[in-house]
């Protein structure tokens, strides 16, 4: 269960990490069977948290492709009262799999369904002055992991900007490696410098505060 993020949460296991593509839902468990159709809004409504949207579809990153694995009960909803909608998540993944649904259930605040978006950076006087040595772990990194990158830079990620996080951003040919071990545990070296990683493949964003390969190597 993934529950780090207050304005996103499911499972089980992790979420797949932003950009995000949403499209329809695959194969023979692509609806919600009705008894597990009933039970989602009997545990929405004894949760008390107002929904605005349920619907079935896949969830999956920039790049990848969406299988029957990636279904996923997908629900948008104000996160106000974090603890409120883990208890909900938790109360759906022990319910549903006795009512014929064994997917992914994800649920989104409305103010987050667009994905991060980018402001200015504002690091800390320890991440400004590691910039460099940031710089070189991370090129390390992805070219040990096989990445085609154009494009490393800082700025602020978030929902909205009173809520975003210094990040490191790539801009690469391909961002179907967010599993590669090397760019996991890049992201948690990363996280211990209070950065957080995005790759972001051809249709992702530009930076505009992003230097050019040559630029970052010189």
């Amino acid at each position: 269960m993934d529950t780090t993020d207050p304005y996103r949460i499911g499972g089980p296991g992790k979420l797949p990490p932003w950009p995000i593509t949403t499209g329809p839902s695959i194969g023979d468990n692509a609806n919600l069977p009705p008894a597990a159709d009933d039970l989602v809004l009997e545990l929405l409504k004894t949760s008390g948290i107002i929904w605005e949207n349920i619907y079935m579809c896949t969830r999956i990153t920039e790049g990848q492709r969406a299988s029957a694995a990636d279904n996923t009960l997908y629900i948008r909803a104000p996160l106000e009262d974090h603890n409120k909608a883990v208890s909900l998540l938790e109360a759906l993944l022990e319910c549903l799999p006795g009512k014929g649904y064994a997917g992914k259930v994800e649920i989104v605040d409305p103010r987050a369904i667009s994905g991060y978006k980018t402001f200015p950076p504002t690091l800390f006087q320890e991440q400004q002055e590691g910039w460099e040595d940031t710089l070189t772990l991370v090129t390390a990194a992805l070219a040990k992991a096989g990445v085609d990158w154009q494009t490393v830079y800082a700025a602020n990620r978030g929902y909205w900007e009173e809520v975003s996080r210094p990040a490191v951003v790539v801009k690469a040919s391909c961002a179907d490696v967010q599993d590669h071990p090397e760019i996991t545990r890049l992201r948690a070296e990363l996280g211990e410098r209070g950065f957080l990683l995005e790759i972001l493949g051809a249709s992702g964003l530009w930076g505009v505060l992003g230097p050019s390969r040559s630029d970052v190597l010189d």
